[in-house]
């Protein structure tokens, strides 16, 4: 078997990218409380460090609740979103894979990058599947650059 199977996995707004802003927030905002405390005179810095912190935990916030979902699909050889243009590839990297959730670094054709967090879908069977096959397309994509990069075996780059 050269390449893994086909597989779908419809995708919704992730519960662990929602944690991880709380998470941030909250680390930032001890961060700007502490510096506040330390840093008596410094009223005006810290305001402008609360109000950077507000408004990058807004537009992460805006950003997942904006977040419509879709069905991610692997069909042996290209991934594509469900309902987007036909022919559009996307390109997988995974940057952060536990058994629970996934994020990757997505290149859509040669255009658009960007980040999106996948969680773990009831059917352990089709997870499965699906962080099998986004494991073969990165290598396989890592392969591929490293040939272009090297040259072909066997010619001199």
């Amino acid at each position: 078997m050269h390449t893994a199977p086909a597989v779908s996995l419809m995708v919704a707004r992730s519960r662990w990218q929602l944690i991880t802003i709380g998470v941030l927030l909250a680390v930032g905002a001890l961060s700007v409380g502490h510096y506040a405390v330390t840093q008596a005179q410094a009223q005006l810095q810290v305001l402008g460090m609360f109000c950077a912190l507000l408004l990058a935990a807004g537009m992460s916030l805006l950003q997942w609740k904006r977040f419509s979902g879709g069905c991610l699909t692997w069909d042996g050889l290209h991934w594509q979103w469900a309902g987007l243009r036909e022919g559009v590839v996307w390109h997988l990297t995974p940057v952060l894979n536990s058994p629970f959730s996934v994020l990757v670094f997505v290149r859509v054709g040669a255009g658009k990058k960007t980040w999106l967090w996948i969680d773990r879908c009831t059917d352990a069977t089709q997870w499965r599947a699906f962080r099998r096959a986004m494991v073969f397309a990165s290598h396989d994509i890592a392969v591929q650059d490293v040939d272009a990069v090297v040259g072909a075996p066997g010619r001199l780059a």
